[in-house]
Order: structure tokens, then C-alpha cells, then sequence
């Protein structure tokens, strides 16, 4: 039953990766936002000899990003590289050795921030990274709310930072 359930959390949020990231863009453009349409080409009939290289792979970056979340996802659904089978009493700061959430907020700031390194506009870094947290959690076996709330506020974090960033 975990793994049906997992696989179909994985199924959604691919979904909404992809849509995300080739809908969003395009229907900005037609509602006039052009920050979020500068991301598309507005001419594509012109074939690939009229686009750079470099914009080329600017383009496949995102899906590089989802990519790789989803595929760390998959994995940890049926491999279980990182098991938690709790029976703990589950707090902010947990009965471990290390700051679990601190770690958790931080590889959520990290992994928002690579989105956006690898063109993902900030916003939409952060909640893919929220709803990957949230995905990783439950394919973990014991879903801790904590550790997606750190992962949520770490991905807020870095969303907002670079977008703030982004904006200067």
C-alpha cells in the first residue's frame, strides 16, 4: 500500500511540476506579465538556428531541477535509502544528537536555491521544494509535520530571499 501511494504522490507532483514550468510561462505571456514570459522564446517557428546554445540549455534547466527531485523522490519510494520508522516523540527539537529541523530548513534552503540557479523562478523553487519535503516525508514511513514545516520554512526562505535578490 506505501508504495501505490507513493507512486501516485510521485505521479501529481510531476504533474504539477511539468505544468508549472512549460503552462505558467505561457500563459503569462498571454496576460501581459513579461518577467515570467521573458522564459520562452516569443518566436519558435524559426527553428533551433535562431537560438543560441546557451539559451537552449537555459531552457532545459528547470526540467533538469524537477528532475532531479522527482528522481531522489522515486528512489527513496522504492529503494527506502532513508528510513524512519518513528516511535518517538516527535518535537521542534527531537530526541537526536544533531538539529534535525536546522538540517532539514537548510538542505531546503540549499535545494531551493539550486532551483533557482538552474532557472526555476524562486517562488516556484519553493514550493516544488515544500512539496518534496512533504512527498520525502511520506516516503519515509513516519510522516513528521516538524520536518515539513522545516522544510516549508526553509524553502519560504530561500524563495523569498532570491526572489528579493532577483529584484535588486
Amino acid at each position: 500500500m506505501v508504495a501505490v501511494l507513493s507512486a501516485r504522490h510521485l505521479l501529481i507532483a510531476t504533474a504539477t511540476l511539468f505544468a508549472a514550468t512549460v503552462v505558467a510561462p505561457r500563459n503569462a505571456r498571454a496576460q501581459g506579465d513579461f518577467r515570467a514570459a521573458a522564459t520562452i522564446p516569443e518566436d519558435t517557428s524559426s527553428g533551433p538556428s535562431a537560438t543560441s546554445p546557451i539559451k537552449r540549455s537555459s531552457r532545459v534547466m528547470p526540467y533538469v531541477f524537477f528532475g532531479a527531485m522527482a528522481a531522489g523522490l522515486a528512489v527513496n519510494s522504492v529503494v527506502h535509502l532513508d528510513r524512519d520508522p518513528g516511535g518517538y516523540r516527535d518535537t521542534w527539537n527531537s530526541e537526536a544528537s544533531f538539529p534535525d529541523k536546522v538540517v532539514h530548513g537548510l538542505a531546503a534552503f540549499a535545494l531551493t536555491s539550486v532551483g533557482v540557479d538552474l532557472k526555476v523562478r524562486p517562488l516556484m523553487s519553493a514550493v516544488t521544494t515544500c512539496a518534496a519535503g512533504a512527498i520525502f516525508e511520506s516516503t519515509q514511513g513516519y510522516v513528521s509535520r516538524y520536518d515539513i514545516g522545516a522544510d516549508c520554512a526553509g524553502a519560504a526562505l530561500a524563495g523569498l530571499w532570491r526572489h528579493w535578490r532577483g529584484s535588486k
